[in-house]
């Protein structure tokens, strides 16, 4: 990395006239010319990467997203239904199998699973029945009294002991996916751990298939950037939903998770924002994949026009693209169709999350300003002088000019560092976006150590007691709180520390919150207000 901290004059004669600054800091990530076979090598070894180190879902460009089916079955009034054990607890449908309610005495049934609620491999609990005679017919209600439903039943077992009998759901042929807020806004689903529902009231609507389909009901338009998005960050504003699908081969079933994303599209010469549905697996220009396979990141040479021939075409009004990245950079950031990119519609860019991302995992190679010889910035003299002298002052274009070249040839650094410590010769190398290599590479989720007291003693400098004493706590506040970020919980520790002096006091000292560090050595005031340790 390279980095210049300070004061900055851009070349801009009437701003260099008046003599403002701009603070700025400037920042270059490069690398040489093996990045381009280093990044396709990592590609190649990605793709065998284990499936936990993946957590970046790339979507490219002109991928098509999905709506889900409007093909929808009617659920009687009267059916019954159960989740299917396969199928995650969370996301925007659920399976449900379809079955039947069937009453057996409990002898018999084989053996029971407490935490499935189920006897044997096929037989889960909706009730648990007392009978009101001694041979009661199953098929006859009257012949049971005090039904309990299976979660108060397994509660308190011993409460009832004369309940011998049991109201069983027995799956049977057929599944159907439906809303899991329409499974969960049932009151029974909660009287056991496997949501066993009747459906009552109106009939219900819900899907035979997974309501989703790669390349069925496809939305109109396609992406016009890649885009990059990190599933493990909690509300993230480009990921709406999420849902997953439970598909069995012979034996085996496996779970394959879909996203729906916001993606910008052009449809026909109109951009606008929408969202579809993407699958992890199978769906054509979509990808999961690790940091490793650096998604998103293209790379494209500059211009290769010599800086005079740059000056020339900017003063004859020459902003016709003229390489690859030109054209995709005025096809993503000029707005109004006039081929030219404005100041304005730059900013705009960068404010849009999407498409601050795509300009941001561009590399370019191009000849690096801080290498190159004086000669090259000499051969604009002549276009300077044409100008004549400044609108405000009699300062003459060239003059300033001249003052320019000696700023940059003290910014000339490249012949002092090249070749050593792996720094490059040749000054034509790869720029990287800092953010850019930044927001790829960077951990997500928690990543940190367990609170101990070594590490409570590491990073607070407290002592052994005090940190053996209090560790426990914070193992608790995170856990109870669920604190799970890195950042935040060096957020917390860090307040707490300075507050408590390293875990020193639990008292506030002084007058009116006031601090006082001599009083706190052991002199306390005649009040004080009581701290409460680690969760003040």
């Amino acid at each position: 990395m390279v980095g210049y901290l300070g004061n900055y004059l851009r070349f801009n004669p009437e701003v260099i006239a008046s003599g403002t600054t701009r603070p700025v800091v400037h920042v270059e990530v490069i690398a040489g010319q093996d990045l381009k076979g280093f990044i396709e090598q990592c590609r190649r070894l990605e793709a065998n990467a284990p499936t936990s180190a993946k957590h970046l879902l790339l979507i490219e460009k002109e991928a098509k997203p999905v709506q889900m089916s409007n093909q929808m079955v009617a659920l009687p009034q009267g059916e019954w239904f159960m989740l299917d054990p396969n199928v995650p607890r969370d996301g925007q449908w659920v399976k449900l199998l379809r079955g039947k309610l069937e009453v057996k005495k409990r002898d018999g049934l084989g053996t029971w699973n407490e935490a499935k609620q189920c006897y044997g491999t096929n037989n889960y609990l909706y009730q648990a029945l007392r009978p009101t005679v001694a041979n009661p017919d199953p098929a006859k209600p009257g012949d049971f009294t005090d039904p309990r439903y299976a979660n108060d039943y397994v509660r308190n077992q011993s409460s009832y002991p004369h309940h011998s009998w049991r109201k069983l759901f027995i799956p049977t042929q057929g599944s159907v996916w439906v809303f899991r807020s329409w499974h969960e806004n049932n009151p029974l689903q909660n009287n056991n751990v496997n949501g066993i529902i009747e459906v009552g009231g109106n009939s219900a609507r819900g899907w035979e298939n997974f309501p989703l389909e790669v390349g069925k009901n496809e939305e109109e338009g396609s992406l016009l950037a890649a885009q990059v998005i990190d599933v493990r960050k909690k509300d993230n504003p480009l990921l709406k939903a999420h849902a997953t699908d439970v598909r069995t081969t012979g034996n085996q079933t496996e779970q394959v998770r879909w996203w729906n994303v916001e993606y910008p599209v052009r449809v026909g010469n109109k951009r606008m924002m929408k969202s579809g549905w993407v699958c992890e697996r199978g769906h054509e220009k979509v990808l999961f994949c690790s940091p490793w396979a650096w998604p998103g990141f293209e790379l494209s040479d500059a211009d290769p026009l010599e800086y005079v021939n740059w000056f020339k075409r900017r003063l004859a009004k020459d902003h016709t693209p003229n390489t690859p990245l030109l054209k995709r950079l005025f096809e993503l950031l000029d707005e109004d169709g006039n081929k030219k990119i404005s100041p304005i519609e730059l900013r705009q860019g960068w404010e849009k999350p999407w498409l601050a991302q795509t300009l941001s995992r561009q590399i370019i190679e191009h000849r690096s300003e801080w290498g190159e010889d004086m000669e090259c910035w000499d051969a604009l003299d002549e276009h300077m002088q044409d100008h004549g002298r400044l609108n405000t002052s009699r300062i003459k274009f060239l003059e300033v000019w001249e003052e320019e070249k000696k700023r940059i040839d003290k910014l000339q650094f490249w012949k002092k560092v090249k070749g050593k410590h792996g720094f490059p010769e040749d000054i034509k190398v790869w720029h990287m976006h800092p953010l850019g290599l930044v927001e790829n590479f960077a951990k997500s989720g928690c990543g940190c150590k367990e609170i101990t007291a070594e590490l409570l003693r590491a990073i607070s400098g407290a002592s052994i007691s005090n940190a053996t004493l209090y560790a426990p706590h914070f193992i608790d506040m995170f856990n109870r709180f669920e604190i799970k970020e890195c950042i935040s919980k060096a957020h917390i520790l860090a307040q707490m520390f300075h507050e408590s002096g390293a875990l020193q006091y639990t008292k506030e000292l002084g007058q009116n919150l006031s601090y006082d560090p001599w009083r706190g050595r052991g002199l306390l005031p005649s009040s004080y207000t009581q701290l409460s340790l680690p969760v003040s």
